[in-house]
């Protein structure tokens, strides 16, 4: 059977790090698998690459014409038994150029809630030519409301099994991990915490990790308010031990998510979490069992100074969280889902 994965990212987050583990598992089975990043995502080629998978680099960052249309050809010439897009603009263009008789299945990652009516309405437009959807988290009835979707699975991330436990309660660092974004929310949480006289008193201090063009901006306003000895940059670097170590908490205070691949990693490492209740966290997180849900920053200090003042709490929900994950998200469970829909949707059957 021959795939085709089609992605729109230009670097690696979740998403990209989920797919590249799809393709290794379903190449793993002897299928013939490829890989299309629409957005110039040369860290993703080059991993795919290492794997001996096939990776295509369109590089459609800017409107052309001619990108298109290699597109278009890409996808009408491959003899594709399967298309699986991930992420708006990869799962349009699929759609648009859609190759007759061939099965497509069309992967949300995000609550997209920053899409304008015109995106929207384009989606609506061109769903009837997709034969699957699916979602990376469970409460998604008012996103299928959104879309004009009446069935969609829902297929969470998956992650591998972790050997060691890196949770450390001193010093008491909370972890921030994901792109320099306005969606993250980095300087809302720093303004909320010159608001908050009692989290100050508290050493409590707080790491951002990741990269974005707000780097600079973020950074600015740290040093701005003084508070360069409470919060800090770091650049994201391609190694998860080195990401998570010595992190007490990692935290995810987003405007919208999909489901936050920072919060399954930091659980998986015994690192609790603490999030706002946005997309797949409700799925990762058990309050009081493995982290916490919260609904603003107020509450969110709260409990780190709940965890901070508790240590017996703190090991707790540390001891808990990788057996939590490892039984709903293991990396083996989620690829055989994506299995069994690739079988009832093929043409063929999946080479065992």
């Amino acid at each position: 059977m021959k795939i085709l994965y089609i992605t729109t990212d230009s670097h690696i987050a979740g998403t990209e790090k989920n797919l590249l583990n799809l393709m290794i598992y379903i190449k793993g089975l002897n299928n013939d698998v490829e890989l299309l990043t629409l957005m110039g995502n040369n860290e993703l080629i080059k991993k795919a690459k290492s794997y001996g998978l096939k990776a295509t680099n369109l590089n459609m960052k800017k409107f052309s014409l001619k990108k298109y249309g290699e597109l278009k050809r890409i996808l009408r010439d491959g003899n594709y038994d399967m298309i699986h897009s991930f992420l708006f603009h990869a799962n349009i263009l699929s759609r648009l150029f859609k190759p007759k008789g061939v099965p497509l299945i069309n992967s949300f990652r995000s609550e997209d809630k920053w899409k304008k009516p015109f995106h929207l309405c384009l989606e609506r437009i061109t769903k009837n030519k997709v034969d699957t959807f699916t979602i990376n988290f469970s409460n998604n009835n008012t996103f299928c409301k959104r879309h004009g979707i009446k069935k969609i699975y829902y297929i969470p991330n998956g992650i591998k099994e972790k050997d060691v436990n890196l949770a450390q309660h001193n010093p008491f660092t909370i972890g921030l991990i994901g792109r320099f974004h306005s969606v993250k929310r980095h300087i809302l949480l720093i303004k909320s915490f010159l608001k908050n006289s009692c989290i100050q008193k508290y050493p409590i201090n707080f790491k951002f990790i990741g990269r974005g063009k707000l780097k600079g901006k973020i950074q600015s306003f740290i040093d701005m308010n003084n508070l360069s000895d409470r919060f800090e940059i770091y650049d994201f670097i391609d190694d998860e031990k080195k990401i998570y170590n010595n992190l007490s908490v990692v935290i995810c205070v987003s405007q919208y998510e999909g489901f936050p691949n920072t919060l399954l990693e930091a659980s998986s490492y015994g690192i609790p979490v603490i999030s706002f209740k946005v997309g797949g966290t409700i799925d990762i997180i058990e309050n009081s069992i493995n982290g916490f849900l919260v609904n603003d920053f107020d509450e969110l200090f709260k409990k780190l100074i709940k965890l901070y003042e508790n240590k017996t709490l703190y090991e707790k929900l540390s001891e808990n969280s990788p057996g939590i994950i490892d039984q709903r998200f293991s990396l083996e469970y989620i690829n055989s889902l994506y299995l069994n829909l690739y079988r009832e949707r093929s043409k063929k059957e999946i080479k065992k």
